[in-house]
């Protein structure tokens, strides 16, 4: 009995130091980051956080600043006529939903408030690299 606890135990704080390889919030933190590779992220929709979802752009590219921390290249969408806008989002506070990526801890008004930048500050990492990401459910 005691080999089992003291095996629970060592298993659980391995994980735990591996879910903290970078920075993450609390919020983050309580979404299970799970591991996805980046190559899978680029072209899925990014939805927005409510009931009646609508798609506010795709997964254009991560990267990864040179504190650690990692960034989401959101190429907006729009109609047709209109100049394509980018905005980088902090991977932290967007979530996996099935194919689909999910803006969490963001409003629509703090998103729209993003600046229109299509590269963030460090390097795009290849997509054969593994990031962890939390999940979301509807």
């Amino acid at each position: 009995m005691m080999f089992r606890l003291v095996a629970m135990m060592t298993f659980s704080l391995a994980s735990w130091s591996f879910a903290q390889g970078t920075p993450r919030s609390p919020e983050a933190l309580a979404r299970f980051p799970q591991a996805v590779q980046v190559g899978t992220l680029a072209g899925r929709p990014v939805l927005e956080n409510r009931l009646n979802q609508r798609v506010l752009g795709r997964v254009e590219a991560v990267m990864r600043d040179d504190a650690g921390a990692l960034s989401i290249v959101v190429q907006r969408a729009g109609w047709p006529w209109q100049p394509t806008r980018c905005v980088v989002v902090p991977a932290a506070a967007m979530a996996l939903l099935g194919e689909f990526v999910v803006v969490m801890d963001l409003d629509n008004a703090q998103f729209e408030a993003l600046p229109n930048q299509c590269r963030a500050p460090g390097a795009v990492l290849p997509g054969s690299d593994v990031i962890r990401m939390g999940l979301t459910k509807n």
